[in-house]
Formats: C-alpha cells, structure tokens, sequence
C-alpha cells in the first residue's frame, strides 16, 4: 500500500531490538517508526490500537445516530463532525 511505498508504517514487533538487528534494515524501508517488545509484546501494543479504533468507529456512528434521532441533516453533522475537532482517521 502507500504507507509501506513511502516508508510511513509503524511496524509492531514483539521482540527485542537485539532481537531485530538482523532485520532492522529491512524494516526501515517501509517504516517509519517501530515498537518493540519482548514476545507477546507487538499482539498487545497492535490489540491497543485496535481498542481505540474499534472506540472512534462506535462514536461516529452514536453521534450520527444520534443526529439522525434528531431530525438533523445526518450528512451535513458527518461533514461537520470530520471538518472538526471530531475528525479521525477512523
């Protein structure tokens, strides 16, 4: 994908960076930063991120829901709510 091409991903790994040394020229052609852990580590960090967009995607749709309950133009809210402080990736 893009990210990877342009060397922007966040690679998460659950090993030491002795661990990564062989490799860490590898993962710095697509990455950008990297985390790391001992074993387990990276399913954590990786299951974290996910806790937090799984959280954004189910306050967008209550916030639309909301707006639709409401008799509000739930696209206008949606470009509202993306042209603001409530605008996320997710």
């Amino acid at each position: 994908g893009g990210g990877a091409l342009a060397g922007t991903l966040t690679a998460i790994v659950g090993a030491t960076e002795r661990d990564i040394e062989p490799v860490r020229a590898v993962l710095e052609t697509f990455t950008s930063k990297i985390l790391l852990g001992g074993a387990g580590k990276g399913q954590a960090a990786k299951l974290s991120n996910q806790v937090a967009l799984a959280s954004s995607m189910v306050g967008m749709a209550d916030a639309l829901s909301f707006a639709q309950q409401n008799d509000l133009d739930v696209e206008q809210v949606r470009e509202m709510i993306c042209s603001g402080t409530g605008s996320t990736g997710a």
